[in-house]
């Protein structure tokens, strides 16, 4: 009597592999939407509480709260943070006659206002920037002024919507600059061209891009300052 050799046979094993991969292809899916299901849902519960409390600071006091921070240890306990990193911003101005706004999030909740004319990110606010420069100087053969407010407006912006920091960034337009100081209490850490990290504290120095040789630097225009912008990060200053 013959005996079959042990083993699976070629076929059989694909067919194993095939049907693997069907399961991964449906669970992989799934297992990613009920985490960004989960995500949204938390978001939201973030933002109703929020949202609940400014209400009641409201008939309390007959102004709105001036930030979730003013929030926090009266009406609610801790600052709120989006589970997948979002901005939360208020939109919808209340008015006397109708006194109610919401709370957006830059990820789970649109159209949420831009936190400047230029968008809400180092990327939108920097390349904005820099396009309305280059677009100045393309027009009047000249570059923008070197000091605010004009510098702002030679841009078409204008420089009371950059009175504060962005996402704990401060932007400054100037000739052929756009330089970026951090929020006081915060440090900009980016890369350079040996690789090393740089350490940029508020009040100090500045990373900032120059148009004349469309490259980013830190405190100087120099070869030995070139930075990889894409390096940047904004963190909170040691104590």
């Amino acid at each position: 009597m013959k005996h079959r050799d042990e083993g699976f046979t070629l076929v059989e094993l694909m067919t194993v592999v095939l049907i693997l991969g069907v399961l991964v292809m449906i669970a992989v899916p799934a297992f990613v939407n009920s985490r960004r299901a989960a995500a949204e849902t938390a978001c939201l519960a973030n933002r109703a509480v929020v949202s609940k409390a400014d209400f009641s600071y409201y008939l309390q006091s007959g102004t709105w709260s001036p930030g979730i921070a003013s929030l926090v240890g009266s009406w609610i306990k801790s600052t709120p943070t989006c589970p997948e990193s979002g901005v939360y911003t208020w939109i919808d101005e209340p008015t006397a006659e109708q006194p109610l706004r919401t709370l957006g999030c830059s990820v789970h909740y649109f159209p949420v206002k831009s936190l400047t004319p230029l968008g809400s990110t180092f990327s939108e606010i920097s390349r904005g920037m820099i396009e309305r420069m280059l677009a100045y100087y393309a027009k009047n053969g000249r570059w923008p002024s070197s000091r605010p407010p004009a510098s702002y407006t030679d841009l078409g912006l204008t420089a009371a919507d950059w009175a504060k920091a962005v996402e704990h960034l401060n932007y400054t337009p100037g000739g052929t600059k756009v330089s970026v100081t951090p929020e006081k209490g915060y440090v900009i850490t980016v890369v350079d061209v040996k690789g090393k990290t740089r350490t940029l504290k508020a009040g100090e120095q500045d990373i900032f891009y120059d148009a004349k040789t469309a490259k980013w630097y830190y405190k100087e225009v120099n070869k030995g300052n070139v930075v990889d912008i894409a390096t940047i990060q904004v963190q909170p200053a040691k104590k």
